[in-house]
């Protein structure tokens, strides 16, 4: 986009949208037929494929810069592949990969980590703050409080 390292967002979008409005396929066709009329229609049609590749190009550039955590991964790297780097471009994967990703990113939930939840929760201010929430909400309704809180088992 011919910005600074250190550029902000806003002048990521100017420069975005400079080069968007000259790189466009229409104004590239457009140039072309004005320009070139004797051109055969071959080439007009290899002219306008690499406009809509250099465009789209110019798009994935302006999307990885303008999105912070695409940005940093960017400016650390230098790559502007950050779906397929970090293993998230998941589209046509089948049940099994997609386990096994979901698998790779959260550790399965044991007994243990439960009861030690619980632990944690019960008497918390959070459980406290939880049951006089709900408590207003259902208008004293306990059967429906006990649905809402966390932990909780009716006498």
């Amino acid at each position: 986009l011919g910005v600074k390292s250190d550029a902000s967002a806003k002048e990521i979008r100017k420069a975005y949208h400079k080069l968007a409005l000259r790189m466009h396929p229409d104004k590239v066709q457009a140039n072309n037929n004005n320009n070139n009329d004797d051109d055969d229609d071959n080439n007009a049609a290899a002219l306008l494929e690499e406009a809509k590749a250099k465009f789209q190009q110019v798009q994935h550039i302006f999307s990885v810069l303008s999105d912070p955590e695409k940005r940093a991964y960017y400016d650390e790297t230098g790559s502007l592949d950050f779906d397929r780097d970090m293993g998230t471009d998941l589209s046509g994967k089948d049940f099994d990969e997609l386990y096994r990703y979901y698998r790779s990113v959260f550790a399965p939930v044991t007994e243990e980590d439960i009861e030690a939840f619980e632990q944690r929760y019960r008497g918390s201010e959070e459980e406290r703050s939880d049951l006089l929430r709900y408590y207003g909400e259902f208008e004293g309704d306990m059967d429906k409080v006990f649905c809402y809180v966390l932990c909780s088992r009716p006498a």
